[in-house]
């Protein structure tokens, strides 16, 4: 099976920097408000039933025996090493004199520095003729030095989008700028030859109608510093300050109209010599009423997105971005598994709890309405549901979950991460690493416990016997040990 990696944009977090700080700092506060516990996932390593005292003794008894035989064998070690090197020095013959000792000792130490000043010298030949690339030097970084470049730009981005902004207000109050003759004319579509049937064209025709007409004959040499251009922005507002105008107008024509009519309803009947009264009318004959397509009410209609948020925080539902895809996405993370909900909104309220996930989730996209263990939301025994002992059933969101799920239109950007392939068109595969990112979990999840790892450690063998676990069940089983 071949993983596909979709890279999230960065772009897609920071052109909404402002509004998911406000996000979080509001996600945060209600959190302290309300006292949410973060939900504890089931622990993957079962701990057994406490010791008896004579079972915990004998256990102790064994690894201390243990240890001691190892340090045993370690010192016999060492002793049999210093004992064949002394049978091989008397076997040579005449043990050594102090002097030739040092002697000896000095030959190799100059050997090694001479070695070491040779090879020194043979790397330098070697990047002096171009054989072999110069040092890093961390000064001339290029990752360093790009990444300061993108601060830079992102910074000249900030100022040139507020200059935007104050500008847009200044020229809205001008209605005469704005509501000028409006700009170019727009070049027209070249006749197509032959028709292409797919899904793209009619946009990609789009944008390129709107490159020649906008910025193909717009002369750029003296906006070096890519500011916004005030032209542009009229052409923008002009529409908007039309509308306006337009409803204005409409506004005070309606209330003009209706003064002339009272006048003529006046003057008529002051000529008629009645005053108010209107001929009675034959009373029309009620008709079949016409069947209308059933509409959904909404039952939170009389409350704030604000309101409902907090509500769904203080229930837990609505939780901090504990996931990767939720925080690359700058997403709203909604939990709607069974073992969270279980205990909130009893009865008929579930039918509410859905409801306000999916009006917030679609208010506040994009968001990612997770459901751990979906395969207890679609089970229909009730004898496997007792299995579970939850309070509520853990298939009581599923007659909703499915009614909302329909409702759901492109565009929206909300996703579901759920377990069945038969009733979902869109899956997101998330393997177990494999060996290679074990190998380099494994030493930074020791270094979050506090632990090191020496240098005889064997790390091949864990990266090993741990195939096919998660990253968060090497963590739990790392906190645990």
């Amino acid at each position: 099976m071949q993983v596909l990696e979709v890279p999230v944009p960065k772009y897609f977090i920071e052109d909404r920097a402002k509004e998911l700080d406000d996000r979080d700092k509001f996600l945060e506060a209600l959190v302290e408000k309300y006292h949410v516990k973060p939900i504890q996932d089931l622990p993957t390593i079962k701990q057994g039933p406490p010791l008896a005292e004579e079972d915990a003794v004998m256990c102790i008894q064994k690894n201390e025996r243990g240890r001691q035989a190892r340090e045993r064998a370690r010192g016999l070690s060492i002793l049999k090493k210093q004992r064949q090197l002394e049978d091989k020095r008397s076997r040579s013959g005449v043990p050594l004199s102090h002097d030739e000792a040092s002697c000896r000792i000095q030959a190799a130490i100059r050997g090694f520095v001479t070695r070491q000043r040779i090879k020194k010298e043979s790397e330098e030949e070697l990047i002096f003729v171009g054989m072999k690339p110069k040092p890093h030097d961390p000064k001339k970084d290029p990752q360093l030095s790009e990444a300061k470049n993108l601060m830079r730009r992102k910074r000249i981005q900030l100022e040139h989008a507020r200059e935007h902004d104050d500008a847009v207000v200044t020229l809205k109050q001008k209605p005469d700028a704005a509501a000028g003759k409006g700009g170019k004319d727009k070049a027209p579509a070249a006749p197509q030859e032959e028709q292409v049937t797919s899904v793209f064209i009619p946009s990609i025709e789009a944008a390129v109608q709107e490159f020649v007409a906008k910025w193909q004959d717009r002369d750029e040499t003296d906006n070096f510093f890519q500011k916004y251009d005030a032209e542009l922005v009229k052409d923008d507002l002009r529409p908007l300050v039309f509308e306006e105008i337009r409803l204005q107008v409409d506004e005070e024509m309606s209330v003009l109209l209706q003064n002339l009519k009272d006048m003529v309803e006046a003057e008529r009947a002051a000529k008629l010599g009645k005053k108010g009264k209107k001929k009675k009318g034959k009373k029309k004959k009620k008709g079949k009423k016409e069947k209308k397509g059933k509409k959904r009410k909404d039952p939170t209609a009389d409350r704030s997105i604000e309101s409902l948020f907090a509500e769904l925080v203080s229930n837990g539902i609505l939780q901090p971005c504990p996931h990767a895809i939720a925080n690359l996405a700058g997403a709203n993370f909604f939990d709607l598994s069974p073992r969270n909900t279980d205990g909130r909104y009893p009865g008929k309220n579930v039918g509410m709890m859905v409801h306000m996930v999916f009006k917030v989730a679609r208010t506040m996209a994009p968001s990612v309405i997770y459901i751990d263990e979906a395969e207890k939301v679609f089970i229909s025994d009730k004898k496997k549901l007792k299995e579970f002992g939850s309070q509520e059933p853990t298939n009581r969101i599923r007659k909703e979950l499915l009614k909302e799920c329909k409702q759901l239109g492109p565009g929206q950007r909300v996703l579901d991460e759920r377990a069945f392939i038969s009733f979902w068109t869109k899956h997101i595969m998330v393997p177990a690493p494999d060996y290679a990112s074990r190998r380099t979990l494994w030493p930074g999840l020791f270094e979050r416990h506090g632990a090191s790892l020496g240098t005889n450690f064997d790390l091949t063998t864990l990266a090993h016997i741990t195939d096919g676990y998660t990253s968060g069940a090497m963590d739990m089983a790392n906190g645990r040990a």
